[in-house]
């Protein structure tokens, strides 16, 4: 996993081994909500690893897969790309609401 391997450089320019000229404070790493959600177990635990190193992290593609709120709060990413698709979505959803705000104010006045 290409992950390992900048934790493999990080590791090393912490104990002085090696002088990087990329500050990880500059660094962002995009990882798909489709990869977190199949590697969790692995997952999580190199999120935490690089954000102990400064590096930002994103979910790109949110909105393609589970799209969980808990997963947000889990994995505590910095940065979330929201999937173009789940935008379309979300849009018909708040068109709708209105009637069904009437609806259930109707429904309401009925009972």
């Amino acid at each position: 996993m290409g992950i390992s391997m900048i934790l493999h450089f990080f590791h090393n320019e912490t104990k002085g081994r090696s002088r990087g000229s990329i500050s990880p404070r500059l660094m962002e790493i995009e990882i798909t909500e489709d990869s977190l959600i199949k590697n969790e177990g692995s997952a999580l635990p190199t999120i935490h690893k690089l954000r102990d190193f400064g590096i930002a992290i994103a979910i790109d593609d949110f909105g393609t897969g589970y799209s969980s709120i808990g997963y947000l709060k889990k994995f505590k990413v910095d940065y979330i790309k929201i999937d173009r698709s789940f935008i379309k979505i979300f849009m018909k959803i708040m068109r709708i609401l209105p009637s069904f705000n009437r609806l259930f104010y109707w429904l309401k006045v009925l009972a």
